[in-house]
């Protein structure tokens, strides 16, 4: 494999493992999925798609099959949808551009048909006239200019196509591998609008024979569309194999790592657990029977229930103490419900701690960190939380230091909750599940200092990400129904700035076409009634299509006043 792509392959690795948190290197089982994929490859149909639930462990297949190819001689390519920002189809391009060019060489190059669409190698790239056969090696590739799936084309569509009629494909007629995680996820670009990377991979029967897609996604519009598709074909994740695999997690995962002495004792108290006592068998058969059943099929939450029993049963540190014996009362409730317990406690209990010495910071602060992508060092907790460094560090080294981990030394240290699900579960107590505290995230984000490196990277990553959760207006509508329900008088307005405000749009997204995509695809999600039929999402909706209207009119505008040289500047 080239050096190049093995760079760019080890990249995205790290990326999807910090900002996705697939999995804890305890990947398990799928064989059922293995089989799919040998057939399809027996077959040479274009593209498989892997559909399921959220939280079925789509992404953790995915990474886990770039993992076990990254030294191949010929490796998977990948994109991972839900990384930020990678829902952008011109991003989907560029990174796939350069995958196969890094892969196939001087051989991926534009084709005679499309000469004069050159590519020219620059750091800032430009699709511009000229005439030759110009390689596509560049950093990024300048082509927001046209449609997305006209810059599929010319980026990826015609340079394979060219290298099929040189080469005839790769050597020995080995196929090649594409992982694309999260099409729902991009479908949501524009809310399928034909601007995507779904209605871009539409056209996948026109690449060549030996270039082979596997997809994920949730059951959805997504699916339907390439569905319809010839040689897609789909498989649903969900059914007694993923049970199977959830029982060998438990099995190998859990039980098999744990210290004998403490398996003796947790098998103890399976023993004296009525419920689960009840089954047949050993006590730990009986436990992965139960919590198979609670699992729902629910790999996310097996992940985190797993994670959380241990911590009760291997107690650390000042982390908060857990009875064990609260995690095994299933009472044909969820493993998620089981968590949500637990946690309830342990908020409760920080609550109270809190009031006993209260401390301006500490509401900040915990909000802060349930909102985050990632664990926040100190200058990060005091830019997005709005509050000074020195109370932040009052906060974490006392009050919070319950419920928290430290990593690292000194100015590199970072600061999460002891358990990522009890951060979830954090946020989702929050007003409006933390929507506002985003918006207002991205607001103090793009107003920081850019002295702060890690400010800076945090910011790049994960500001539209905060954008976007902050202005979800489907959530937004369901929350407010919920609240008009339950209480009929109205509710006083958070201090934060309002989750559909279409004013904040304009403020936070400066380019008019970037606002008419976002707040069409937002339109599309309220009015959607498989997401949203609460009160309000109409009007919202409406209000949305209304300004992304004005956006593209506002930007047809300035694109005319460009062409004819004229200062946009007064428009």
């Amino acid at each position: 494999m080239a050096p190049e792509l093995a760079t760019i392959l080890a990249s995205l690795a790290d990326a999807i493992d910090q900002q996705l948190h697939p999995d804890e290197n305890d990947f398990v089982g799928r064989a059922y999925v293995r089989d799919e994929i040998a057939k399809f490859l027996a077959v040479r149909n274009r593209m498989l798609v892997l559909a399921g639930p959220p939280g079925i462990g789509k992404t953790a297949l995915a990474a886990q099959l770039v993992r076990e190819n990254m030294a191949a001689a010929i490796p998977y390519l990948a994109h991972f949808c839900s990384l930020s920002g990678d829902d952008n189809p011109y991003t989907f391009c560029d990174a796939l551009a350069q995958q196969l060019q890094a892969l196939l060489g001087e051989g991926y190059s534009l084709p005679d048909t499309v000469r004069k669409q050159q590519v020219t190698i620059q750091a800032s790239a430009n699709i511009a006239q000229a005439s030759g056969n110009t390689n596509v090696k560049v950093l990024t590739l300048n082509i927001g200019g046209m449609h997305p799936r006209e810059a599929f084309r010319q980026a990826v569509r015609e340079p394979l196509r060219a290298f099929h009629d040189q080469h005839g494909g790769l050597p020995n007629s080995a196929p090649l591998l594409i992982v694309i995680d999260g099409l729902d996820r991009a479908w949501e670009w524009d809310g399928g609008q034909d601007g995507n990377i779904v209605s871009m991979l539409a056209d996948a029967q026109d690449l060549p024979p030996w270039i082979n897609l596997i997809c994920t996604a949730r059951p959805g519009p997504a699916v339907q569309t390439l569905r319809a598709q010839a040689g897609v074909r789909v498989v649903d994740l969900q059914g007694p194999a993923n049970l199977d695999d959830i029982a060998t997690f438990f099995r190998e995962r859990f039980l098999g790592t744990l210290p004998a002495e403490v398996r003796a004792h947790f098998e103890q108290l399976v023993a004296a657990d009525a419920g689960l006592a009840a089954g047949a068998g050993r006590p730990g058969d009986a436990f992965v029977a139960q919590a198979v059943a609670a699992s729902q099929g629910n790999f996310l939450f097996v992940r985190r229930y797993a994670g959380a029993l241990r911590a009760a049963l291997l107690p650390g540190g000042a982390q908060p103490n857990t009875d064990p014996a609260a995690l095994l009362r299933f009472d044909n409730s969820s493993l998620a419900s089981v968590l949500d317990t637990t946690y309830a406690a342990t908020l409760e209990q920080l609550h109270r701690s809190l009031e006993a010495t209260p401390n301006d910071a500490d509401n900040e602060v915990l909000a802060t960190l349930a909102i985050a992508f990632e664990p926040l060092s100190l200058p990060l907790l005091s830019c997005i939380s709005g509050q000074p460094a020195s109370i932040i560090a009052e906060s974490l080294n006392q009050r919070l230091k319950a419920v928290l981990v430290a990593d690292g030394d000194d100015d590199a240290r970072t600061y999460a909750f002891y358990h990522n699900a009890f951060g979830d579960y954090v946020r989702r107590q929050l007003s409006q599940q933390g929507r506002p505290n985003d918006v207002l995230a991205a607001q103090r984000l793009e107003l920081a200092d850019d002295n702060d490196p890690e400010v800076r990277e945090y910011r790049s990553r994960f500001r539209w990400a905060h954008l976007l959760r902050g202005l979800d207006l489907a959530d937004a509508a369901r929350d407010q129904n919920t609240e008009q329900e339950a209480t009929p008088a109205p509710a006083a307005a958070p201090a934060a700035i309002t989750a559909d405000s279409v004013a904040q749009i304009r403020e936070h997204v400066h380019d008019p076409v970037i606002q008419a995509q976002l707040l069409r695809g937002l339109a599309t999600r309220a009015l959607d009634p498989s997401q949203s039929n609460a009160m309000g999402s109409w009007r919202s909706a409406l209000s949305c299509l209304r300004a992304a209207e004005h956006a593209l009119r506002h930007s047809r505008a300035l694109s005319y006043l460009r062409q004819r040289g004229c200062g946009a500047a007064h428009v």
